[in-house]
């Protein structure tokens, strides 16, 4: 009977061990799919560290505010364009 419990016990760690060589494995194929992925793709999949997470977060908030200040000024020229039509309406009146 205590010889079975240590066999057990050896034939537990052997199997943990493989479970763990396995979860290794399968992570080494995950990263070089993606390492493939990326250069096929061309797009660069890679994890951003938080500090280029920000940066990156910023450059895109600069973009969105630029997209907004462009509408805004095209905004404004076809307003003006607008009161310049009212003007000339005006003047014929």
């Amino acid at each position: 009977m205590e010889l079975e419990k240590k066999d057990l016990k050896r034939i537990e760690r052997e199997f943990r061990s493989y479970c763990m060589d396995c979860k290794k494995k399968i992570e080494l194929e995950i990263n070089e799919e993606i390492m493939i992925e990326e250069i096929d793709s061309g797009e660069d999949l890679s994890i951003l560290t938080n500090e280029e997470w920000v940066i990156e977060e910023e450059n895109n908030e600069i973009e969105r505010l630029e997209g907004l200040f462009i509408r805004v000024i095209q905004g404004e020229q076809r307003g003006i364009g607008y009161w310049y039509d009212v003007g000339k309406m005006f003047r014929r009146k």
